[in-house]
């Protein structure tokens, strides 16, 4: 593990917990699933201080513990951001964003092409 988690990110894990899936009761307040989730998200911070916590990981890592434990949920975690090119999406500035954006722009228009044109007709850049 890279070192203590920024005061900031802390904070910030804080206001989002009860901002992740809300209607969830996995994650009410109070709840297993909250702490669990708490714990997750500051373990990151601690394992990559270099990207610390990033509002939007707290949906990722929700998700991933709605089907497996936090132990495993945190290596899968761990995996995506250094292995499929997560990283990039969450170093300041996130210049990960717009190739990502790209990706998924492609995808739509190979493999969804319908969907793609209707964005156009509506001045939407998917």
């Amino acid at each position: 593990m890279d070192s203590d988690p920024d005061i900031h990110d802390l904070l910030q894990i804080k206001r989002d917990l009860s901002r992740s899936f809300p209607n969830c009761p996995l994650f009410a307040e109070g709840s297993a699933g909250q702490a669990q989730l708490e714990r997750v998200l500051v373990t990151f911070t601690k394992y990559d201080s270099k990207i610390g916590y990033v509002q939007g990981m707290n949906f990722i890592v929700g998700a991933l513990l709605y089907h497996c434990p936090e132990d495993i949920a945190f290596w899968l975690f761990v995996v995506l951001v250094d292995d499929h090119e997560m990283r990039e999406i969450y170093l300041p500035g996130f210049p990960g964003l717009y190739k990502h954006t790209q990706i998924i722009d492609v995808l739509i228009f190979e493999n969804i092409r319908e969907v793609y044109l209707h964005f156009v007709s509506l001045n939407i850049k998917p």
